[in-house]
């Protein structure tokens, strides 16, 4: 008895083992920095870093990059935090408009601009959606995976939000 339990489990773990996929497809990647974060955000961040050449600056995207921006850079001002959690009025608007389904970019750029929020990285899917962030004062400075990067100005001090950078 104990033989046949013996071999039922090495033809399970065989099967097992050659049917199986890795745990790195679908909803999971290898991080190749030393924060663990995707490298999606590891290279905006850095993009974001180097445009601002050492100022300090406000920061908005959506769930998917704000979440391990602060992890990636603790130096970040992050506008909007995880799930809008201790975020109030235009940056809660602002948190649930770049997190919308079908965001109104109209919206993301006014709140932006009157936030001050020196940096946006967005899911764009028209460049009519750039023109009206263009519209609004919002530079195109690259695009890396799904996210175009935006800076408020012609350069990151052109807008201080002074209550969070305290400058």
């Amino acid at each position: 008895k104990r033989i046949a339990q013996a071999a039922m489990l090495a033809i399970m773990l065989g099967v097992t083992a050659v049917s199986g996929k890795s745990i790195y497809e679908g909803n999971y990647g290898r991080a190749h920095n030393y924060q663990q974060v995707p490298d999606e955000v590891a290279r905006i961040c850095e993009l974001i870093q180097a445009d601002a050449q050492g100022e300090k600056f406000t920061f908005a995207s959506d769930d998917d990059i704000s979440s391990y921006v602060r992890v990636y850079d603790p130096s970040i001002y992050n506008l909007i935090g995880r799930n809008a959690r201790s975020t109030h009025g235009r940056s809660r608007k602002l948190y649930y408009e770049i997190n919308s389904p079908e965001p109104d970019y109209r919206i993301i750029a006014r709140g932006g601009k009157k936030l001050k929020c020196n940096y946006l990285a967005l899911k764009i899917t028209a460049d009519e959606q750039k023109e009206v962030l263009a519209e609004a004062g919002y530079q195109e400075i690259g695009s890396i995976g799904r996210y175009t990067i935006f800076r408020l100005g012609n350069h990151v001090t052109d807008y201080r939000n002074t209550k969070i950078l305290g400058d």
